[in-house]
This record gives C-alpha cells, structure tokens and sequence, in this order.
C-alpha cells in the first residue's frame, strides 16, 4: 500500500507539475537526493529510461537511505525477465549489498528476488546471511538456500561448526537442523559432549533429525543439565520415541517445573495406562496452576480419570481449576461421580463455579443413578437458585414417575 501510494503521489505530480521528464533532468534530480532522487528513481523505470536507472541501481552501495533501497529492489522486481538485460550485474550489485549490516526491512524482499529468480551466483550472499543477528533472515536464508540446494553450503557449515565461537557454532547449527547431510554428523556427535550448554542443545536438536543417531543424544541423559533434559524429552514428544519413554515417565513427576511441564507436553503422544496413572499421581500433589491445568487436558485427551483426581481438584483454590475439572467430567461422561459432586453444591461459593457443577450433575443423570439426585434434593435444595433448580428438575424429569415429578414440583416450587 505505502508503494502504491507513492506511485501514485509521483504520477499525480508529475501530471499536475508538467514535471520535465528529459534525461538531463532526471540525471540532475538523482544527483540532489531526498524527495527528488526517489521521484527520478521511479521516472526512470516509468519512462524506459534504463540508462538512468543503472546509475540509481548504485544507490543500493553508494546510499544509506532504505526507502532508495527499497524502491530499486521494487523496480527489480517489477523488470522481470527483463532486468537481465536492463542490468546485467544486478546479481554483483546485490551480493555486495547482502551483508549482515543491513536490516530486515531490506534483506527480505531481497531474499525473495533471489529465491524468485533461484540465483544459484548468490549462494554466498545467502551463506553470509546465515550469521545475521535477526532469525527472521537465517532462517529465510536457510529456506532459500535448500530450495538452491547447493553443495556448497556443506563446508561452509563445518567451518562454522568447527568455529572457536560458540555463537558462530550455534549459527551452524542451526543450518545443520534444516540442512541434513550425513558429512555432518561426526561433527554433531562431538558438538553434544560441548562444555557450552547452549552449543549442546543446538546439537541435540540437530543430530535428532536423523533417525539412526537418537541413542548418541540419549545416553548422556542422566549426567545433563535440567535445561538439556527438558530439550531431550520434547525431542521424546515430538518424535514419539517409545524406546526412550521413561525418560518421560520419569519426568512428570521430577522437581524441576520445566521438566514436568515438557513431560506433560511430551506425555501426550503416549497415552498407556502407565502415563495416565502418573499424571493422576502427580495431580494429587501438584502444587503449580499451569501444570495442574496441562494435566488435566492430559486426562481428557486419555479418556480416564482413574484416582477420582478431578474430584480432588474441586477442592483447589483456582475457581479455574475447578471449572475445568467439571467441564472435563462431563467430558468424560463420569457418571459414577455424581454422589461425589453433590457435596460441592454445598461447598462451592463462586456463582459461575456452582452453576458448573449444577450443569454437570444434569449431564451426569441416567436411568440408573437419577435416584440419587432425587433422594439428596431435600437437603440440596437450599443451596440451589432459581435456575439451579429448573436445570436438574429438566434433567431428572425424562426418568420420573408421575407421583416423583409432582413431589418434585412442589420442593423446587415450579407450577
């Protein structure tokens, strides 16, 4: 939009100024600069003046001013096959141009003309761009350059990964993880057993890309850092790697937050009876809002709920919490817990909570348990409203007799 508004705002002035179109003229508005050089620059793709576009295509070194950059690399685009021709050394231009100094409001539509035109001449440019500080632009850098599929970017990345510079080992690394080639795992393995935890944790995640590697990564797993440990099991997770489950297993209930949090996550692609009893277990003890609702989602996503957990959980001090275990009940279609509910109708203090576990008693009600509802309403009543009331008598009223219904009637007062 902000392009086509200064299209716009050129032609408009250039009709209404009778603005002189000659090639003196628009050499002498290039050379000024400011408004004006920018008016030239587009002139002179308008008018199909591309001797004078070549000169404005050097503002791209010769020119700090972005809004010039922007607008030549627009231009370039919009040539198309013609920009060969036009400017034949725009790709020469543009590897001097690509360096990590430059921001991303640049780099990207310069990254796009490269992976548009597929310039296998600027694989260096792209492999520079590798150590740009944004990850926005490595990782776009990474993206075109596999699309290039060069071989020339596999000894570029054992340079980095063989660098004394843990940043640059990182840069590395993160090629390695979009850029699979066997030549690189020796050098992934020995960046594992790294000093430097960050350094390990890019190896980690690179080397588990290839399917045969896992138990290099794994077997170090009981001497790692908690940080390290948690990357492992959501390798685990991602990668549903049952030969390494314990690892998971183990972690739901380890002391460190992050651990059980990633154990939770990772739990989810493992849903054995083992899994659900230790989330249950953990459940009872967990003390930490975030993870109670992770394992919650967790019972509903298994379909059980084998230690009454969500009932505990209507005893915890995040009204939250308690809605999300009734709404998981009735999820869960757990009708043998409507005895169990009833308690709470007395308990429960937070109105939206009360009419929760109002809904769930009325969705829990069957031919084989309605009585229970039935014979506890008498005490129950008085901590019900209005509309309390007319939710459990719409719901018990399909199992009623007729002599019940009446019975009922009279203690909800409903005529």
């Amino acid at each position: 939009m902000r392009w086509m508004l200064f299209f716009l705002f050129v032609f408009l002035n250039t009709k209404i100024l009778g603005l002189d179109l000659s090639k003196e003229n628009l050499y002498q508005m290039l050379e000024k600069g400011g408004e004006d050089r920018l008016r030239a620059i587009w002139l002179s793709y308008e008018t199909r003046q591309y001797v004078l576009f070549r000169i404005a295509a050097n503002f791209l070194l010769e020119s700090e001013n972005e809004e010039e950059h922007l607008l030549v690399l627009r231009i370039f685009d919009l040539l198309g096959q013609d920009l060969e021709w036009v400017l034949p050394n725009w790709h020469i231009l543009l590897d001097e141009f690509l360096t990590i100094k430059r921001s991303k409001e640049v780099l990207i539509p310069s990254l796009n003309l490269i992976k548009k035109w597929k310039e296998r001449k600027l694989i260096y440019a792209l492999i520079r761009l590798t150590k740009h500080p944004e990850y926005e632009i490595r990782r776009m850098s990474l993206e075109v350059l596999q699309e290039l599929s060069s071989d020339q970017i596999v000894p570029v990345i054992i340079q980095y990964l063989k660098s004394p510079s843990n940043l640059t080992k990182i840069y590395g690394l993160e090629i390695s993880y979009y850029y699979k080639d066997n030549r690189l795992i020796p050098f992934l393995r020995e960046l594992i057993q790294h000093p430097n935890k960050s350094v390990r944790i890019y190896a980690i995640r690179a080397l588990s890309e290839y399917e045969n590697e896992h138990f290099y990564i794994f077997r170090n797993y009981p001497t790692e850092t908690e940080e390290v440990q948690k990357v492992m099991i959501e390798i685990i997770g991602e990668k549903s790697l049952t030969q390494y489950q314990n690892y998971v297993l183990a972690g739901i209930s380890d002391p460190n937050k992050s651990i059980r949090k990633a154990s939770l996550i990772a739990a989810k692609n493992f849903p054995q009876p083992n899994f659900i009893q230790a989330v249950s277990n953990q459940l009872l003890i967990e003390q930490d809002d975030e993870l109670i609702i992770e394992g919650i989602l967790l019972l509903s996503r298994f379909g059980k709920d084998p230690q009454k957990v969500l009932i505990h959980l209507l005893s915890n001090q995040n009204p939250k919490i308690r809605l999300l275990s009734l709404q998981t009940i009735q999820e869960l279609k757990l009708s043998d817990y409507l005895e169990d509910l009833l308690f709470f109708l007395e308990k429960e203090k937070e109105s939206s909570v009360h009419l929760e576990i109002v809904y769930t008693l009325s969705s829990l009600v069957n031919e084989r348990n309605y009585k229970i509802l039935l014979e506890s309403l008498n005490y129950y009543k008085e901590f019900l409203n209005h509309q309390e009331k007319y939710l459990i008598y719409s719901a018990l009223q399909p199992y009623l007799s007729f002599g019940e219904e009446v019975q009922l009637k009279r203690l909800f007062q409903i005529f």
